[in-house]
């Protein structure tokens, strides 16, 4: 039993090493993004050669939208 016991300086020794220091703790937000295809548009014009072109084609889209939208456009190389 002689080898279990142990001082009162060397238990306090063991317990300050054993107590991390208390370190503030940060909040993480986590977004969830989703890709979801709602359907397609059609268009009038055979290609889209400009901004102005993309602007119309996305106007009727985007106007009465109740929150923010990322769009994307996928081109080729007749576009």
């Amino acid at each position: 039993m002689s080898k279990y016991q142990t001082n009162n300086h060397q238990q306090l020794e063991l317990l300050e090493r054993e107590v991390p220091a208390k370190q503030p703790t940060k909040r993480v937000n986590i977004v969830s993004l989703k890709l979801v295809r709602e359907g397609s548009v059609l268009y009038k014009e055979r290609q889209i050669k400009s901004p102005e072109d993309a602007y119309r084609l996305l106007k009727p889209f985007l106007v009465e939208a109740d929150r923010e939208k990322f769009v994307v456009v996928c081109l080729d190389t007749k576009n």
